[in-house]
């Protein structure tokens, strides 16, 4: 739920080089077998990512499959939960799923499968979640409630929306964040109301200290005790590493720091915050590379300086 401007991964996009085709080599003229042709079996095949499971699909079914095309959940649901972390076991050569169950969808409703594969709770829910420690959201009707490993009921379906316990940087309790009366906020494992439902939308804490949040169409920043640490005066915030946070008010952004200071005056088109508190602004509706200056972490400007505003090229824009 962060708010990311999509520009700025147009920009990001737009520094990438381009790669050339590479001519395959060849031995004794016959054509090198690729390591990837299993995934010709299928229709569709999910990026590789780190050390996870594929999700593949066929005929409109989905399941699972190792980075070498072995089958480890059959292609046989009409959805499946992908990112399971794999157990490779390299002197044999085989891919094992890790030791967490996973949701699936099959005649139109969710269970659960073991590491093997197994049905370890029946499809008999409307919606699931994945598994978090020992809690799972699911849903029943229009409902969402949370069960155990077991398929025990451990909170009540009484939510009309429902994420994943997590631990926070607090350390206690392990949050979720649930909907209830058309409302956002978050609740401990015992159901107890720990933000209460009071905003229209709401940010993860993660690793943070505060948490973004909506109320009455405008956004804030609260902390872990329901403190209002930024007021709910802007239309969109985006942070950085709770250092900065992009704002966006009457369709001009700024960037304010947490203790409510300004660092760049709300009079710009688009701002983009980059890594190491770099900053990338555009003065004016022309967003192009070529209209934009680009300040480092200390407010000097390092390229396109000249289409700073005039008048900020004598006061200083960005303080230490």
């Amino acid at each position: 739920m962060k708010h990311i401007v999509l520009f700025s991964l147009f920009l990001s996009l737009t520094f990438l080089g381009c790669q050339s085709p590479t001519t395959d080599k060849k031995t004794n003229g016959v054509p090198p077998i690729s390591s990837e042709s299993w995934k010709a079996n299928y229709d569709w095949v999910e990026p590789i990512y780190g050390n996870s499971a594929v999700k593949v699909r066929k005929n409109h079914k989905f399941g699972l499959a190792d980075h070498n095309g072995k089958v480890l959940i059959p292609v046989e649901y009409e959805d499946i939960e992908s990112d399971m972390p794999l157990y490779e076991d390299t002197e044999n050569k085989v891919s094992y799923l890790g030791s967490s169950w996973l949701w699936a969808k099959k005649d139109g409703k969710y269970g659960y499968l073991d590491e093997y594969g197994a049905v370890a709770i029946p499809f008999i829910y409307d919606g699931a979640k994945i598994f978090s420690g020992s809690m799972a959201a699911v849903k029943k009707g229009d409902k969402w409630g949370f069960i155990n490993i077991n398929a025990e009921e451990e909170l009540p379906f009484i939510y009309d929306e429902a994420e994943v316990f997590y631990q926070g940087k607090w350390l206690s309790p392990t949050l979720c964040l649930v909907k209830k009366g058309g409302k956002w906020g978050y609740i401990n494992t015992k159901g107890t109301v720990i933000i209460p439902f009071a905003y229209d939308e709401l940010d993860d804490f993660g690793t943070d200290d505060y948490c973004a949040a909506k109320k009455n169409g405008k956004w804030g920043y609260i902390d872990k005790n329901n403190k209002v640490i930024i007021p709910f005066i802007y239309d969109e915030v985006e942070d950085s590493d709770l250092k900065y946070i992009r704002v966006v008010k009457e369709g001009k952004e700024g960037v304010i720091d947490f203790n409510r200071k300004t660092v760049i005056p709300i009079d710009f088109y688009v701002i983009n915050l980059l890594g190491d508190d770099a900053m990338r602004i555009f003065p004016t509706k022309e967003t192009t590379i070529d209209t934009c200056f680009l300040l480092d972490s200390l407010g000097n400007c390092i390229e396109g300086c000249k289409y700073i505003p005039e008048y900020y090229k004598t006061h200083k824009l960005f303080y230490p």
